[in-house]
C-alpha cells in the first residue's frame, strides 16, 4: 500500500508541474507522452517503472522551465532596452528601470531565471504603459486639431471621403495601441485637410507640431 500511495503522490506532483508549465505557455508534449506511459504502468502495477518515469518527466520539465524563463528574460530585457529611447524622447523618467538589464544578467548568472524574467517583464510592461499613456495624450491633442479642420471642411462642403477613410484606419491603429502609427496617420490627414482648405480660403492654417 505504501508503494501505491508513494507512486500516486509522485504522479500528482508531476501533474502539478505539468499544469504550471502549461499556464506559462510551455510546450510539454514530450512529457505528456511520458505521463501516458506512467498511467499504463499504474494499470499493470509496475510501480518501479512509474517512479523512474516520474523522475524523468520532472527532470525534463525542470530543464525546460529554466530554459523558458531564460528566453523570456532575454527577450523582455531587449524589449525594455528598446523602450528606453522612446521614453527619453517623451521625457519619461527611466531612472528606476535603466539598471534592470544589468540586474537581469546577474540573476541569470546566479541561476535565477524565474526571478530575472519576472523582474524585467514587470519593468517592461510598466514602462510600456507610461509610453502608451504619453503617446495617447499626444494623439488626443492631434485629434482635436484634425476635428476642427473637419468641421471647417464641412462648412466649405469639401469632399473629405479620403480623409474620413484615413480616420477609420487611424482609429484601428489606436485600438491596437499603435500610437506612433496613429499619430503619423493623423499628421497626414491634417496636412491633406489643410491643403484643401488653403485652396478655399488661403494659407492661414497652422501646421501641427
Amino acid at each position: 500500500r505504501y508503494v501505491v500511495e508513494s507512486s500516486s503522490a509522485s504522479v500528482k506532483e508531476m501533474q502539478m508541474m505539468m499544469d504550471e508549465s502549461r499556464l506559462i505557455g510551455m510546450d510539454i508534449t514530450s512529457v505528456e507522452v511520458i505521463m501516458s506511459d506512467i498511467h499504463d504502468c499504474l494499470k499493470h502495477e509496475n510501480f518501479k517503472e512509474v517512479e523512474e518515469l516520474v523522475e524523468k518527466g520532472k527532470g525534463i520539465i525542470t530543464v525546460a522551465r529554466e530554459k523558458h524563463f531564460v528566453e523570456i528574460a532575454t527577450v523582455s530585457s531587449h524589449e525594455l532596452g528598446s523602450l528606453f529611447d522612446e521614453a527619453r524622447k517623451l521625457d519619461i523618467d527611466i531612472s528606476r528601470e535603466v539598471n534592470i538589464p544589468e540586474t537581469v544578467k546577474e540573476l541569470l548568472g546566479t541561476g535565477k531565471p524565474r526571478e530575472a524574467a519576472q523582474l524585467v517583464a514587470k519593468a517592461r510592461d510598466g514602462l510600456q504603459d507610461q509610453v502608451n499613456s504619453k503617446l495617447s495624450g499626444i494623439l488626443d491633442e492631434r485629434l482635436d486639431s484634425v476635428m476642427k479642420l473637419i468641421g471647417e471642411g464641412k462648412d466649405f462642403e469639401l469632399d473629405m471621403t479620403r480623409e474620413e477613410e484615413a480616420m477609420s484606419v487611424m482609429e484601428g491603429l489606436r485600438e491596437m495601441n499603435k500610437y506612433r502609427d496613429a499619430i503619423g496617420a493623423l499628421k497626414a490627414i491634417h496636412e491633406s485637410l489643410r491643403g484643401k482648405l488653403e485652396e478655399r480660403r488661403g494659407p492661414d492654417i497652422e501646421a501641427p507640431t
